[in-house]
């Protein structure tokens, strides 16, 4: 952190590179003859990142703790001379941070302002640290009742090595909560490995996680592994993890085509479940799915307050990463934040406010920076906004939909069952077209397809992958490429 401000209390002759440092640092500085005179400079609540105090000007013990209180959160130094024989007062030792020998030199200027500098960023952090809303030893942040049911349920399973089962809609926690349940565990001293099963062609992921010598099983001994994305892991591989979980309960099984199971992991699957679908929906085999304790977690859009409590934790991190002032929400943005359905939940929060901190340009992040559609005056009922220079369009009961897309009713969700027919022209008053304008790139065409059909089929994958007539696994890799492309493109 850069010192802004200095400062001087008795000191009435400087040297002169004095003005010259400050000016190299962009550092303001102020001097007053006394310690009475700095107790009125500090008046009114101006502060100062650094005071130096000729030894002689403190005065007594009373001044010198009132400008003590005055001046908290300054680097405090006490300037004597080194000609003298005595050091400086022993009053001075409890309350400055470090003591400044004269003459003054360039040196010994510099070095100060660097040990200032490093000493306010070590304050702003234990400030930060006394004062977060979270606990130091998890970092999820929330204060709904639905989180704290989830947390009610990690406290009785995290010192056990309970198989578990963690699920959500995208962006919800699941990996940070994994990583919570290895902390808090006994074997938190052991090894945590995460498989991202749609990371490995079906052919590979077996030998992966089993094959001796590379298998994730071996290398999890004693600790925990997590296999993300299990839903979308075939019954062959199903079946084994289900051996390997009966090995760790004791039923000595063996496992076929393989090497003996490994009992000393505590396992924990992870599944993609939109809302509204059962927990387990994407495991084919169901004595797996008795052997797994559920956890679910809940949408952002469900925590209702949390989404301020979270916004706030995202600002002070990225205020320090980023190296920006810190910042505050301004009430339309609080209302923004409230008012908004967090498809993307907590990621496209963290996403949303990490933009709105770079884009801030003062201490202060308004509803236009978070760039919500509320904000910009999307979503307002009874009104429908297009995209600049593109038509509204509604479907045939008169309800505004987005710009370029004409969406069936609700009861006509149903013709998503049926095959996909052949490509024809596109007709605005057919429900379920999208608009393709002239020159549109494919990329944006197929991903604005794949959502549009994703949110007709109700966040149903299976059902959409269906429609489009590709396999689940199939769009799962396109949805990754989009977010990563979102993310590329800082959408």
């Amino acid at each position: 952190m850069r010192v802004q401000s200095l400062l001087l209390v008795g000191i009435r002759e400087l040297p002169d590179c004095f003005n010259r440092v400050m000016q190299d640092h962009k550092c303001a500085f102020t001097a007053v003859p006394d310690a009475q005179a700095a107790l009125r400079a500090l008046s009114g609540g101006r502060t100062f990142d650094v005071m130096i105090i000729r030894a002689n000007a403190a005065c007594n013990d009373e001044v010198l703790r009132k400008l003590e209180a005055a001046a908290s959160q300054t680097f405090i130094l006490a300037l004597h001379d080194a000609a003298l024989e005595e050091g400086p007062p022993d009053v001075l030792a409890s309350v400055v941070s470090g003591y400044l020998s004269s003459p003054i030199t360039e040196v010994k200027l510099k070095t100060m302002l660097g040990s200032a500098g490093r000493f306010l960023t070590l304050a702003q952090e234990n400030q930060y640290c006394r004062t977060r809303e979270i606990k130091p030893d998890d970092e999820f942040v929330g204060r709904a009742e639905s989180v704290r049911q989830v947390f009610r349920v990690v406290d009785s399973v995290a010192a056990l090595d309970t198989p578990l089962f963690l699920s959500g809609p995208p962006g919800t926690g699941k990996n940070l909560l994994a990583r919570i349940i290895h902390r808090r565990s006994s074997r938190k001293q052991g090894p945590f490995i995460r498989v991202n099963c749609c990371d490995h062609p079906e052919s590979l992921l077996e030998a992966e996680l089993f094959d001796s010598g590379t298998a994730r099983f071996e290398l999890a001994d004693k600790g925990t592994l997590v296999l993300d994305h299990l839903e979308h892991v075939n019954e062959a591989v199903q079946q084994r993890v289900l051996s390997v979980l009966k090995e760790a309960a004791g039923e000595k099984t063996a496992i076929a085509g393989g090497t003996p199971a490994l009992p000393n992991v505590r396992l924990i699957c992870i599944a993609n479940c939109e809302a509204g679908r059962s927990a387990k929906e994407g495991l084919s085999n169901a004595e797996l799915c008795r052997l797994l304790t559920p956890i679910r977690l809940p949408l952002l859009g469900e925590r209702g307050e949390d989404a301020i409590l979270l916004a706030e934790f995202f600002m002070r991190c990225f205020s320090r990463t980023l190296m920006r002032p810190e910042m505050s929400l301004a009430l339309t943005a609080r209302e923004a934040l409230l008012a908004y359905r967090w498809p993307g939940n907590v990621q496209e929060l963290k996403h949303c406010i990490e933009r709105a901190v770079l884009l801030a340009d003062h201490g202060e992040i308004t509803a236009e920076m978070l760039g919500l559609p509320q904000a910009q005056g999307v979503d307002v009922p009874g009104k429908a906004v297009a995209a600049e220079g593109e038509p509204a369009v509604r479907n045939r009961n008169g309800a505004a939909t987005d710009a370029g897309v004409t969406l069936p009713d609700k009861d006509e969700a149903e013709l998503l069952s049926t095959p996909a027919g052949p490509v024809r022209a596109a007709d605005a008053s057919d429900p379920g077209v999208v608009t393709i304008r002239v020159g549109q790139p494919l990329v944006e065409v197929e991903r604005e397809m794949i959502q549009r059909t994703l949110e007709q089929a109700h966040g149903n994958r299976t059902k959409a992958a269906g429609v489009l007539g590709i396999s689940v696994r199939t769009l799962y890799t396109k949805l990754l490429e989009i977010e990563q492309l979102k993310e590329h493109n800082g959408t």
